[in-house]
């Protein structure tokens, strides 16, 4: 096995530290330029959540910046129509904010995918490094010892009303080879 020529450590070593520098270029632009503009490119950003949905999209206002090390977006005044006009989805501002718990599993869950804090989950640490992972909980959430239990139930009064349906069958039958 031939040992790899300097030239092309060399141009490894130049493409990495090309490709840092592309990043680092990259971030400042979001972070000074980028996010602070981003209501600039409204029109741009509705029109594409339109397409892309294929309802009427508003949005009043979208703000970006940096909290700390974060990026951060909301939009303001959002609104989805449907075909006939009428309001889908509407909020008056949405925001995204990570918050860690030392306890995460001690989470007490209200309803569907909402939670609320606990003494054992702990005090929230904002801006805490993590990220979004969309449909994780919305796969997971299906409790299967209560579905287990639906589909028991639902036999069962299958089972009934089959017997029920023979039991008259049967009655109409006896009923027909009275009368003849």
């Amino acid at each position: 096995m031939k040992a790899i020529p300097r030239i092309f450590l060399r141009l490894a070593a130049g493409a990495g530290a090309f490709l840092l520098i592309v990043f680092a270029l990259a971030v400042l632009w979001l972070r000074y330029w980028g996010l602070p503009n981003i209501d600039q490119y409204r029109d741009d950003i509705v029109s594409s959540i339109s397409r892309a949905s294929g309802m009427a999209v508003s949005a009043q206002r979208i703000r970006g910046g940096w909290e700390g090390l974060r990026p951060f977006v909301s939009l303001d005044g959002f609104q989805m129509n449907d075909r006939r006009g009428k309001a889908a989805l509407a909020f008056d501002r949405a925001e995204i904010t990570l918050a860690n718990f030392s306890g995460a599993n001690f989470l007490k869950r209200i309803d569907g995918g909402a939670f609320e804090t606990t003494d054992e989950s702990g005090v929230p640490t904002f801006n805490a490094s993590g990220k979004i992972v969309g449909s994780s909980l919305e796969g997971s959430n299906t409790d299967i010892a209560d579905e287990f239990t639906k589909l028991i139930v639902t036999q069962q009064a299958y089972s009934a009303n089959t017997r029920v349906i023979s039991t008259s069958n049967q009655m109409a039958q006896d009923l027909l080879n009275t009368l003849r």
